[in-house]
């Protein structure tokens, strides 16, 4: 399942319609929004696969469960909320993000603004989808483990020590 399943397959198919509707989106422009959106995400989120700290962020956001109902459950306002800090581990700042909201805009017309506000909520589907990926594959037992690894890794500052984990991670994202 890559990036662009996980969030097709969001709040039983619905999410990315949800989020049209909280943003006062037509389905086609939400759905060019987020088609915008899924480079930068994937490209950031294989990025973070090779940095230790940053991997361990991520591990940790997943094994939360926090991010679950913002995949499953149709509470966009929640996946809002839940995603302003997966957004900032994922892109590292909010300059970074006002950029790649300004490109999205360019690439699928609609307002930097409303985009910029929709990232959150994205953010936190994807990585309440990676982390129902995981689990379906049998690895929800171990992601409170790998975060420890991440973290020990990180610590120690030693790259490359996540390898299994930023292997799946990386598959994941596609």
């Amino acid at each position: 399942m890559n990036l662009n399943d996980i969030i097709q397959a969001a709040q039983g198919g619905q999410g990315v319609a949800n989020l049209g509707n909280q943003f006062g989106l037509t389905p086609e422009q939400t759905q060019a929004a987020v088609q915008a959106l899924m480079p930068a995400f994937s490209t950031a989120l294989q990025r973070i696969t090779s940095d230790p700290s940053s991997l361990a962020g991520i591990v940790s956001h997943l094994a939360s469960g926090v991010h679950q109902a913002s995949f499953t459950g149709a509470n966009p306002a929640a996946a809002a909320t839940n995603g302003s800090a997966a957004l900032n581990q994922i892109f590292g700042s909010s300059q970074i993000a006002s950029q790649i909201a300004a490109h999205a805009s360019s690439a699928s017309g609609v307002d930097a603004q409303t985009i910029q506000q929709m990232m959150p909520a994205l953010a936190s589907m994807l990585l309440g989808g990676l982390a129902h990926s995981l689990t379906a594959q049998g690895f929800g037992g171990v992601l409170g483990q790998l975060t420890s690894a991440a973290e020990a890794s990180a610590g120690q500052g030693a790259a490359g020590q996540g390898g299994g984990l930023a292997g799946m991670v990386t598959s994941m994202i596609g």
